[in-house]
C-alpha cells in the first residue's frame, strides 16, 4: 500500500523492524490537551501513546468482537461489532 522507502534500504531486515505508517486523525481540542498532559507525565510522545492505547483498546474488545462474530453466525443476526462494543462500555 505505501511504497518502501529508499533511504531504508540496506538498514535493518524488515524481519528486525516493524514497519510504521503515519497517521493523521483530528480531535477536540481538550482532548489533545489531555493526551499531552498524559504524555508529558508518562514521558512518552504521541505517537506511543496513541500505540498503546490502540492496543489496549483492541485487546479489550477482541474477544468480545469474536464473541459476536461466533453468536452472530450462530443466529444470522448482524453482528454489532467493535463500535457498538466499545459504546456500551465506553463513551466515544
Amino acid at each position: 500500500m505505501f511504497p518502501d522507502n529508499a533511504a531504508d534500504e540496506g538498514a535493518e531486515p524488515a524481519s528486525a523492524k516493524m514497519k510504521s505508517y503515519p497517521l493523521l486523525i483530528h480531535m477536540p481540542a481538550q482532548l489533545m490537551q489531555d493526551v499531552d498532559e498524559l504524555c508529558e507525565q508518562n514521558n512518552m510522545n504521541r505517537s506511543e501513546f496513541i500505540k498503546i492505547a490502540l492496543n489496549l483498546y483492541l485487546e479489550k474488545f477482541e474477544g468480545q468482537y469474536l464473541a459476536n462474530l461466533s453468536a452472530s453466525a450462530a443466529s444470522d443476526d448482524e453482528e454489532p461489532g467493535l463500535l457498538a462494543a466499545a459504546e456500551d462500555e465506553w463513551i466515544l
